[in-house]
């Protein structure tokens, strides 16, 4: 297979998201931790379709940064071990993207969400490292880390030890109907 372009970021513009259609009690939450109140990463749980990934991507439009689901971390930073990814630079010349470079980017940008936490009942090893990894990296630095899952889940699903660094955040609740 032929080495294809990287796009960071990877945003949904397709997803309606509006300010003020993220509940109050949320944005009050989320502005807390912005303002060193509370500690990072966020982590922001609800019910499928309660307005989560509508409130991540309001806050990457206004501080830019990196959003990925896990699948699609774990699936970017397999095809840059596998010499798949590569980084154009200007118009003529490209570099190949290592998962050295993947994750540098995590650690680099000043935002960053990991979407769908969770979202199979059991991730695969790959999966799982990756979310380590990011927390790892991510450690003290804005990360907002989403699920559909609680801490007990998550602790379920993946393991103990990730629970415990999603744990050291802010847990924000986002409740409510269906938006879809």
């Amino acid at each position: 297979m032929a080495p294809t372009k990287v796009l960071v970021p990877l945003v949904r513009p397709t997803i309606r998201r509006v300010r003020e259609e993220v509940a109050p009690k949320v944005r009050d939450d989320i502005s807390a931790v912005v303002m060193g109140k509370k500690p990072w990463p966020i982590f922001l749980t609800g019910e499928v379709g309660s307005g989560k990934t509508c409130a991540v991507l309001c806050m990457i439009d206004i501080y830019g940064g990196i959003y990925r689901t896990v699948q699609e971390l774990a699936e970017e930073i397999a095809r840059a071990k596998r010499g798949e990814l590569v980084e154009r630079l200007g118009n003529v010349c490209s570099s190949k993207v290592t998962a050295e470079t993947v994750r540098g980017w995590w650690t680099r940008t000043r935002f960053a969400v990991l979407d769908e936490l969770g979202l199979r009942d059991k991730p695969t090893d790959h999966e799982a490292e990756v979310v380590k990894n990011v927390l790892d990296d991510r450690e003290g630095l804005p990360l907002v880390v989403v699920s559909n899952l609680d801490l007990g889940d998550i602790m379920d699903v993946y393991d103990a030890r990730i629970a415990d660094r999603i744990n050291a955040g802010t847990p924000v609740v986002v409740a409510g109907e269906s938006r879809r």
